[in-house]
């Protein structure tokens, strides 16, 4: 993926890779392992880990301000409401020329920008999400993915 954004293609498949369980997550593990892994990166992010709708965790990292708390809420919305992250969200409207207006959101609550990620259940339904924010959306796209991946490993 070098610096370069990802196809949406690569995205999808990205996303069929990272089911997870929803009955054996422990949304506590869950955000105190991307946490430590923030921690060991020493990046400024700040982290939500939402499900059903609701925020379960949130923490913000040295380095990290107050504008990112809203910042991560607001693209892990979009994740949550599209089932997709909210990179490829971005990119698929651009591709489509698809203005973000189009759904009636405001624009206030939700972020399209990489660094929100859903949670899909074993049947690729979407029961939660991850958001991060401090960096770039490529970079805290990345993040996510690897985290993830190393989550369900």
């Amino acid at each position: 993926m070098g610096n370069q954004f990802p196809s949406l293609e690569e995205l999808l498949a990205e996303e069929a890779g990272l089911v997870l369980n929803p009955s054996e997550m422990d949304p506590l593990r869950l955000g105190t392992f991307i946490s430590q892994r923030i921690l060991a990166s020493n990046q400024p992010l700040c982290l939500v880990v939402r499900l059903y709708g609701r925020t379960v965790f949130q923490v913000a990292h040295p380095g990290s301000e107050s504008i990112n708390d809203l910042w991560m809420l607001r693209k892990a919305r979009v994740a949550e409401l599209f089932g997709h992250s909210s990179l490829y969200v971005r990119l698929e409207h651009e591709a489509s020329g698809r203005p973000y207006e189009s759904h009636g959101l405001n624009l206030d609550e939700f972020a399209f920008f990489g660094g929100g990620y859903p949670l899909k259940d074993l049947q690729g339904r979407t029961f939660g999400a991850l958001g991060v924010s401090g960096t770039l959306q490529l970079p805290e796209h990345k993040f996510l993915v690897e985290v993830l991946t190393a989550f369900k490993a």
